[in-house]
């Protein structure tokens, strides 16, 4: 990962995506996505864009009951800026070793990978913490 590359100068937005794992809060994602709503309006411009991706591109069931619409698979989040990892509970049935070979394989082609809720155990599973110093709640 370039380090603090998120915190160059740019004229172009930010592109984020946001891996949401089953079981994850609702209040997680909207503490996440609403933020950069708001400074596009704030800004007038679109200084963010960003996407919901799932691990199999399958909606995501999330804590309260409803299935958040995901726009593709892990894969499809190549080439962003920031990946967010967001999880919640039953983590070790969410995070699968296939989605942590993934996570590994993606990881390195991004400017910055970051957790929310749960999502930083899940960065740690797959070892993309090591090396790091980090906190959790």
């Amino acid at each position: 990962m370039t380090q603090n590359a998120i915190f160059t100068p740019s004229r172009g937005p930010v592109t984020n995506a946001f891996l949401v794992l089953p079981q994850a809060s609702i209040l997680a994602v909207a503490s996440a996505l609403d933020p950069l709503r708001d400074a596009n309006r704030q800004l007038g411009r679109e200084a963010f864009r960003w996407r919901v991706v799932s691990p199999d591109g399958a909606p995501v069931a999330l804590t309260c009951g409803l299935s958040l619409p995901s726009s593709g698979p892990l894969n499809t989040a190549e080439g962003v800026d920031v990946l967010n990892v967001v999880a919640g509970f039953q983590l070790n049935e969410v995070a699968t070793r296939p989605l942590i070979r993934k996570l590994r394989r993606i990881a390195p082609r991004l400017s910055s990978v970051g957790g929310i809720d749960a999502g930083p155990w899940v960065m740690a599973r797959a070892g993309l913490l090591d090396g790091y110093r980090a906190t959790v709640h």
